[in-house]
């Protein structure tokens, strides 16, 4: 897994090499951003955080929204497999 925040958006997105035999895969997270600036965020996007769950099997990212100062759950979490 490799973190990524730079675009002020969050994202999730698995890599897949099929040229080997037992395919080689990596997954890209974008994290968002926790305090850029309105200015800075895609228009009617906000600033996010995640937390990432590595107690089972898989990893899990459960992704946040700020508002306001009030951290809000945004949809489920997102399992790597």
């Amino acid at each position: 897994m490799i973190l990524h925040g730079h675009t002020h958006q969050r994202s999730v997105v698995k890599l897949e090499d099929h040229t080997f035999v037992d395919r080689k895969s990596v997954w890209l997270v974008g994290l968002g951003s926790t305090s850029a600036h309105h200015t800075h965020l895609i228009p009617g996007h906000l600033n996010q955080l995640a937390e990432l769950d590595f107690s089972n099997k898989n990893i899990a990212i459960q992704f946040y929204t700020i508002n306001e100062n009030r951290v809000m759950e945004d949809g489920n979490p997102i399992i790597l497999e």
